[in-house]
């Protein structure tokens, strides 16, 4: 029975021997997981660096966004701003040329109405004749419209000294007000409002031919009363440098 004891007691040793074995070579052939402190910062500074980036991207995106915006605005106001200097030279330059007047003697010619039997000459000359008497009409009408209105600021202007002089109390807005009421009595239909609006348009105008002549009215061809009336303070007073 002893010997039967020592023996089972070395088989139990041999197995625990040959299982500790085991263990030890698992261990030896498993692979070892060792974390990196430098990977990890690594991977840190990588991904701050590419949010950095992206960031940067955004901004420079935002900053491309607003300067298309910005040169499509000028792109924009630029031909407006031109058309106007253009209009404003153009006056100028009416402005500076002589009035011709002259009539050519086929323009006096009245052709009657086309017939049956009236040729496409004659009535292509009827047109013509007919055409540049309504376009002289039209710059008649505003040189006329223009020279009435300068008469009416005129008017207007004496009317204020004139109730001034009378009433030494008076001030120059309360004059003007009394002189708006007189006028609206004898215009139906016109408010003070508007008789206002329409007066400064009118002062506009006299402006700028009391001070080059009103001899310059006639030279004004292409332009309505309300177009110089329009004139910016600034226009105004390059045309009068112009011509004093």
């Amino acid at each position: 029975m002893s010997l039967l004891g020592l023996v089972e007691d070395g088989s139990r040793a041999g197995q625990g021997s040959q299982s500790k074995q085991a263990t030890m070579q698992d261990q030896a052939t498993s692979p070892i997981m060792i974390e990196d402190d430098d990977d990890n910062q690594s991977n840190s500074d990588n991904l701050e660096n590419q949010s950095n980036a992206n960031s940067g991207d955004d901004t420079n995106v935002q900053e491309s966004e607003s300067q298309s915006r910005r040169n499509s605005s000028r792109r924009r106001t630029s031909p407006r701003i031109t058309r106007e200097q253009e209009k404003f030279q153009a006056l100028l330059q009416e402005l500076s040329t002589t009035c011709l007047l002259y009539t050519s003697r086929s323009e006096n010619v009245d052709y009657e109405e086309e017939d049956a039997n009236g040729s496409v000459s004659q009535s292509l000359a009827r047109l013509y004749q007919k055409a540049t008497r309504a376009g002289l009409r039209v710059t008649k009408a505003n040189q006329d419209e223009i020279l009435c209105w300068y008469k009416y600021a005129e008017g207007f202007k004496n009317r204020v000294r004139e109730i001034r002089s009378q009433d030494s109390s008076a001030t120059d807005p309360t004059a003007r007000s009394r002189v708006y009421r007189e006028v609206t009595q004898h215009l139906p239909g016109i408010t003070e409002a508007n008789l206002r609006k329409k007066t400064q348009k009118a002062r506009n105008i006299y402006k700028v031919f009391v001070r080059i002549g009103t001899n310059k009215i006639k030279r004004v061809k292409s332009f309505s009363a309300d177009a110089i009336s329009s004139l910016s303070s600034t226009q105004i007073q390059s045309i009068i440098d112009r011509f004093s």
